[in-house]
């Protein structure tokens, strides 16, 4: 290594640095107490050149930080480990947490996303002249993956920071999915934790809080950013602990494509936990929790049934399915943005229905509602959804393996898993008195999605406000041509901007780019939003007939949120103690 070292010791390069945490790193007066497994840092100057470095020797009497979640710690909450005073090898990102009934191994057959139990790493991107008191202020993602997954994992947040003017940082994070991040029954209550992947989240917003300012962070200027699942994570932690929304740990939030999961009881889920142990063989020990904590995890990762796992009411973090929390004012008010694509449902539904299978398909996903409902939904949703969208573009008369009914489903499951969600938690910040409230509405069509009939899917968005290059995925091809030669590539800056204001000012507006509309606020009165599109922006509001969809489809979501299938009588709003504001 050469060239001048900062006052961490490291040269001011973009440095790949990454920190085995089972330690706090000391040099000097400077102390890093890492609340995660492993943590990888990267710096960032002007010039983005690239040089790894490892961590240098800890001295004795550094704080230790949180443990891998293995033996007696695997469905425990989020801990403290073993003091660990080698020096840790720093070149590459961590593991991602197991996704769901998987054991160890590639994530989609990735080589860039390695899994593991031993998962929990954040990453940490800055500019290298950070000083203590640079005061930049800290965007937190939080990745989505329906509670399945760390779908997310490893975006590279150098792009934002660089195009912010090295102005902000940006953080990044795992957290446990699946059983190993959220099961639940009486056994995990006596003898465990439960809602395990909101601890983790928890945990790493208490570092930030410790020692973001020795990155150069302003721990009183901390940006939530999540899709999917991590706006999903956001919107709980803004009503956690009874609506206390844990002040001080985050001052904005930005949730992208957010939906509701299921917030049931323990005694709920408890006859899944019976079926776990009886699969896994543990049935007949005297204590199934030590039993599934002895086990290979990958015996227990394939053994388990088929079950999805998500947080549930703990009368802690969580006191009452979510929905009743915003209606109920019991959630803390920060400056916030929602939104959602044009088309969430089309990667998030049976892509084969037909017209034979469309009903049952539709109880499957909603329970066993009544006929009268069901003709409801597909007179609001009608056939001619598969020929033409209600935007009005004209569809294919066929896609490859998709049955003749999918855009019709897909339509009616996006409004109810995502789009009428995100409308709705808008809703309730307004009636709540949050003018610092803003909504968009993603209308990016890339020809590759066109052509395959996924269009504007479910989270696509990411993939402007990060930049094409640097998720984790197969981001639209067009997205790296420029718009002067038929490609979207000229959506980035435009959202980046954005997003790089909201983060700096709590306000998307004051560092937009030249030329973009001003994007006001979501009111309940006027219902507008932010529209982007290929050509630039442009202020809408929703239409009656989307309102009318909405009104109907945000039932089957209240619902299932209150893991109450099929939809019957829902309770009043705000269960009668305050006035209904849709009234």
């Amino acid at each position: 290594m050469t060239g001048e070292q900062n006052k961490w010791g490291r040269t001011p390069r973009c440095v790949l640095s990454q920190l085995h945490i089972k330690q706090a790193i000391q040099t000097n007066a400077y102390a890093f107490r890492i609340s995660t497994k492993n943590f990888l840092i990267i710096f960032l100057d002007k010039e983005l050149d690239v040089m790894t470095h490892s961590a240098s020797p800890l001295r004795p009497g550094s704080e230790p930080s949180l443990a891998p979640p293995l033996g007696n710690l695997r469905f425990a909450a989020p801990t403290t480990p073993v003091y660990n005073s080698t020096v840790q090898k720093a070149d590459k990102h961590g593991f991602l947490c197991l996704a769901n009934q998987k054991g160890p191994g590639l994530q989609y057959g990735s080589a860039r996303q390695p899994m593991d139990e031993d998962c929990l790493f954040v990453d940490v991107w800055a500019p290298t002249n950070a000083t203590t008191t640079s005061n930049l202020p800290v965007m937190v993602f939080i990745q989505g993956g329906g509670w399945n997954s760390n779908s997310n994992g490893n975006f590279n947040g150098s792009m934002l920071v660089e195009n912010s003017g090295l102005n902000m940082m940006v953080v990044t994070l795992n957290y446990r999915v699946g059983l190993l991040g959220a099961l639940a029954g009486k056994e995990v209550v006596e003898g465990g934790s439960l809602n395990n992947g909101l601890k983790d989240v928890i945990y790493v917003l208490q570092w930030i809080q410790d020692r973001a300012d020795l990155f150069g962070g302003d721990i009183h200027r901390v940006v939530l950013s999540g899709d999917s699942v991590g706006a999903m994570i956001i919107t709980y932690l803004m009503a956690a602990y009874n609506g206390t929304g844990l002040p001080g740990y985050f001052h904005g939030a930005a949730a992208e494509s957010s939906s509701f999961s299921g917030d049931a009881q323990v005694v709920d889920l408890q006859p899944h936990y019976n079926d776990l142990v009886k699969a896994t063989g543990c049935g007949t020990s005297n204590s199934t929790l030590s039993c599934l904590r002895s086990l290979n995890v990958t015996e227990l990762q394939t053994k388990s049934p088929v079950y999805g796992w998500s947080p549930v009411i703990d009368n802690d973090i969580l006191v009452a399915p979510l929905y009743e929390l915003y209606e109920q004012k019991r959630f803390r008010q920060v400056p916030v943005i929602y939104g959602s694509t044009t088309d969430e449902g089309t990667k998030n539904v049976d892509k084969t229905v037909t017209t034979a299978t469309l009903d049952a398909t539709i109880r499957k996903n909603l329970g066993n509602i009544t006929d009268t409902q069901l003709n409801e939904l597909k007179t609001i949703y009608p056939a001619s959804l598969n020929n033409v969208t209600f935007s009005g573009a004209v569809l294919n008369a066929s896609y490859p393996n998709a049955g003749n009914e999918w855009h019709r489903l897909a339509a009616m499951m996006g409004d109810l898993s995502s789009r009428c969600i995100n409308d709705f938690q808008s809703d309730m910040h307004d009636a709540a008195g949050n003018t610092a409230n803003w909504h968009y509405h993603y209308d990016v069509l890339d020809p590759r999605d066109e052509a395959t009939g996924d269009r504007v899917y479910h989270v696509v968005e990411l993939n402007a406000i990060w930049g094409p290059n640097n998720t984790d995925g197969s981001p639209p091809p067009y997205y790296r041509v420029s718009n002067d030669n038929g490609g979207n590539a000229g959506i980035i800056p435009i959202m980046q901007n954005y997003w790089i204001s909201f983060v700096r000012t709590l306000d998307p507006n004051k560092l937009r780019l030249a030329g973009t509309a001003e994007w006001t606020p979501w009111t309940m009165k006027t219902r507008q939003r932010l529209l982007f599109h290929r050509n630039g922006t442009a202020m809408e509001s929703m239409t009656d007939a989307e309102k009318a969809r909405c009104k109907l489809v945000i039932q089957y979501s209240k619902a299932r949120n209150a893991f109450a299938q099929p939809l019957k009588t829902l309770p009043p709003f705000a269960n009668g103690t305050l006035p209904d504001p849709y009234q």
